[in-house]
């Protein structure tokens, strides 16, 4: 699937036909819904790093511990933004009800924690990009904060997972208040 996406992207080909071929492949490979999220995951943040490692930045990182390429900028999150909003159909496909939804956060996690030098501080944007681009409902997000939160509890949640929590805190908590802020608005 991460060949298929990538090749893709670098031919230009169209992407309800990319999208056709992806959703195949996870049919016939009998992917389940947070599997296949995180191969796609995985392929669009593979496509923002090629787009921005350069052989300075890849110098740079022998001098540092996290390479330069790895860290989060403004011109990384903009290729993301691009790549994301042009690709978000092979996500959005499998994902129309909550249930779903909550699997692909699932997968979006999964691909974070699978490097998480590489990738966890992108967490936190690819989120609010899978919601603002109604690719992951509010109801989702919250329902996986609510799992993690009762995880967390149960000491049954890993450091990683706990930071990746601590990245979307300040946007669980806007959703939150902004839900109350209607609840409130409705009640008068």
């Amino acid at each position: 699937m991460c060949a298929t996406l990538r090749r893709g992207h670098v031919e230009s080909l169209p992407v309800d036909a990319i999208t056709l071929e992806v959703s195949s492949l996870k049919l016939s490979h009998d992917a389940t819904l947070p599997e296949y999220s995180k191969a796609v995951f995985l392929a669009l943040f593979s496509m923002i790093e090629s787009q921005h490692q350069s052989a300075a930045a890849a110098a740079e990182s022998k001098a540092s511990t996290i390479p330069q390429w790895l860290k989060v900028t403004k011109t990384m999150l903009s290729s993301l933004k691009k790549v994301f909003t042009k690709w978000k159909s092979v996500l959005v496909k499998f994902g129309k009800a909550t249930r779903d939804q909550l699997q692909l956060l699932y997968g979006l996690e999964n691909a974070c924690l699978s490097n998480e030098v590489a990738f966890g501080e992108l967490f936190a944007w690819t989120l609010r990009y899978c919601y603002d681009d109604d690719v992951i409902t509010e109801a989702a997000v919250l329902a996986w904060d609510d799992e993690r939160s009762a995880q967390k509890q149960n000491n049954s949640l890993s450091a990683s997972q706990s930071a990746l929590m601590r990245l979307v805190q300040p946007f669980i908590e806007s959703l939150r208040n902004a839900s109350e802020d209607e609840e409130e608005g409705d009640d008068e």
